[in-house]
């Protein structure tokens, strides 16, 4: 264990050392029934009543009620749980499979403590639940935690590991209260954010059908779509793979073409944070894959269904760029009569999910390939305008999405860097 005896990071007007202790000394009672069942109780779970809590649908920082559960009725709880009964806040940590998710008992219903899941009742004197949460959560107890553990595959620790573990805390409660309400608030800000993420996609989901389906249109069109080949409407590029496809050697951090491999393209566009570089010579030698302005870039090999818009007003700084053989370019026919922004609603919805859905992208090695895109038959608005108006609209949507996304991210790694600087 450290020697530090402070965290880098804590609230103002506390200064006192944190002082180490042994994880015990602030727990005043374990509640373990590992290999408890209903069947050695002589009963059976039934479809409704107390929830069982377990290694299924105990995740980090909440219960996942969504998951295939097990439930008691009233006398299988009485007989499992009397004298032991749950309280809203007591910590729950799961032992194995997985070993480390950490959450609380989040109102004042009846629960049922199941396989491969402990509780805790802590000495209210020494630590509160609110801080235990948080710091069973952390990576330093985690890591101490592993090296606790036994199981060759599956890790596991029992309460004779546990006994073993030492953990650095603030003497003051008050100290620990403030650090478990502001965690506590920041798991809610996370979690509310990744509902509203949830909701936007499935407000996409239904949009998307409605749309596609014709059951919605925009007032002022009434005109029929009509049915294309998607080859009728873009071109469809493969990444160079001949003999002439660069090896490591041949990229640099600077040069005359950008080479961009399946890293730089995510969900919602490019990402140009890492970038690599071929000469003009290594240029001259590949036969395809080269971009041009408006053309539509999409993971096909590894990661699937990735894709970005290539547009020179955002990305022009770059004279040539090619893409590695893990990609197709869609590029649009110029003449077809099809706007871009449609283009891209059809990309990210319906042609990416079908492809997700074909029974060779679960195979060892998932690809989408030029020729299963030559086959597709899309539905598309005669009118242009139409045509524009869907597109801007999911857009707009998408546009949500990804800065809810990003949000989203952002406030995971924030949180991660109060847990790195907050605990020792």
């Amino acid at each position: 264990m450290s020697d530090q005896k402070q965290p880098n990071v804590r609230f103002a007007g506390f200064d006192d050392a944190w002082e180490p202790r042994k994880f015990f000394n602030n727990i005043k009672r374990t509640i373990d029934f590992r290999g408890r069942t209903p069947k050695k109780l002589g009963m059976e779970w039934s479809e409704k009543g107390h929830l069982a809590l377990s290694a299924l649908n105990v995740k980090n920082g909440y219960i996942d009620k969504s998951v295939n559960a097990h439930y008691a009725d009233e006398n299988l709880y009485q007989k499992w749980m009397t004298g032991n009964e749950l309280e809203k806040g007591q910590v729950l940590f799961t032992t194995e499979a997985p070993m480390g998710n950490v959450a609380q008992i989040p109102d004042n219903e009846k629960y049922v403590l199941s396989q491969r899941t402990i509780a805790f009742e802590v000495l209210d004197n020494e630590i509160t639940n609110d801080f235990l949460a948080v710091i069973l959560s952390s990576k330093n107890v985690f890591n101490r935690l592993q090296t606790l553990s036994s199981g060759a595959t599956a890790k596991g620790v029992s309460q004779k590991s546990l006994a073993q573990l030492l953990i650095t805390v603030p003497n003051s409660l008050k100290e620990q209260t403030r650090i478990g309400i502001f965690f506590k608030s920041l798991d809610s800000l996370i979690a509310a954010n990744q509902r509203q993420l949830e909701q936007l996609k499935t407000i996409k989901k239904l949009a998307m059908q409605k749309i596609f389906d014709q059951e919605w249109r925009f007032k002022g069109y009434t005109d029929p779509w009509e049915q294309r080949k998607l080859n009728e409407v873009v071109n469809i590029i493969d990444g160079d793979r001949g003999k002439n496809y660069p090896h490591e050697s041949d990229f640099y951090n600077h040069g005359d073409t950008l080479f961009l491999d399946t890293g730089n393209v995510r969900k919602n566009g490019f990402n140009f944070q890492t970038l690599k570089y071929i000469t003009k010579y290594k240029d001259s030698q590949l036969q395809k894959g080269k971009l041009k302005i408006h053309d539509f870039v999409l993971t096909s090999r590894g990661t699937l269904g990735n894709l970005a818009y290539y547009d020179k007003d955002d990305h022009g700084q770059f004279p040539s760029v090619r893409i590695n053989s893990a990609m197709l370019i869609l590029r649009p026919i110029l003449n077809n009569m099809v706007s871009n922004s449609f283009l891209e609603s059809v990309f990210r919805g319906r042609i990416i999910d079908l492809f997700m859905k074909k029974d060779h992208v679960g195979s060892a090695q998932p690809h989408i390939t030029k020729r299963d895109f030559s086959r597709v038959v899309i539905n598309i608005p005669v009118n242009k305008n139409e045509q524009s108006s869907i597109g801007l609209l999911l857009k707009s949507v998408n546009d949500l999405i990804a800065a809810n996304q990003s949000k989203s991210e952002q406030l995971k790694k924030l949180k991660k860097w109060f847990m790195q600087n907050m605990f020792i």
